[in-house]
């Protein structure tokens, strides 16, 4: 709870201060980082900052094992960008620092009367729950390209897009409990298994060291 209230209150000072002083201002969706707003402010022909934010909910499932997992996706990310527009014009390459609070989070549902946990088959009766966690580095370093509004020209629409990654590793977690009234030998056995599932999970998602951002919108320039 406090990260998140310290994520939010970063997001809020990003976008606050741009807004006392923004040139220009965007509406953005895109996979990675949900739906959002961006403020722009022109330093001069060949130099912006922005601040955007962006947050989102989606759900899915996949199966394996005969175990179906139904994931939930909450991207959210606050950036803080320069923005080097090198031909004064559309194009710019972005640097910057942001706040990476996106989570993943999936529990796993039998799809028949067993689950395969760490090395062994489980009854489905036998386990309470077995959940998954994801999250990711907050303060995290940005890079990517895009096109947008020129740091320096007239009033108008334009339109905006950024490609570009997050420096951000993965961190995953698995727990699960009993179901009530195993025995304890058989809980004793599916907890030790849940914590060689958790190392496994733990090592695969760790290999994610980049979080991927793939932006468009629709702005005004005042």
């Amino acid at each position: 709870m406090k990260k998140t209230l310290q994520g939010v209150a970063f997001s809020a000072a990003l976008l606050g201060a741009s807004a006392a002083a923004a040139q220009a201002l965007a509406l953005r969706a895109g996979l990675t980082t949900g739906f959002g707003a961006e403020l722009g402010y022109g330093v001069n022909d060949y130099l912006a900052v922005r601040a955007s934010y962006g947050a989102g909910s989606l759900s899915y499932d996949t199966t394996e094992s005969d175990i179906r997992y139904d994931f939930k996706w909450k991207p959210q990310l606050a950036l803080l960008t320069a923005d080097i527009h090198p031909f004064a014009g559309w194009f710019r390459v972005s640097v910057g620092f942001g706040n990476h609070g996106t989570k993943l989070t999936g529990r796993a549902v039998a799809t028949s009367g067993t689950l395969e946990i760490g090395n062994q088959t489980f009854n489905a009766a036998d386990v309470g729950s077995v959940d998954a966690r994801v999250s990711f580095k907050r303060a995290s370093p940005y890079l990517g390209i895009g096109w947008g509004a020129a740091a320096r020209g007239n009033a108008g629409f334009y339109f905006t897009s950024d490609i570009g990654v997050v420096f951000s590793r993965a961190t995953g977690s698995v727990t699960g409990t009993c179901a009530a009234g195993v025995p304890p030998a058989t809980c004793t056995q599916l907890q030790q298994e849940l914590q060689n599932e958790s190392q496994s999970f733990r090592q695969e998602v760790e290999r994610i060291k980049y979080y991927p951002v793939i932006t468009v919108g629709v702005g005004y320039r005042f």
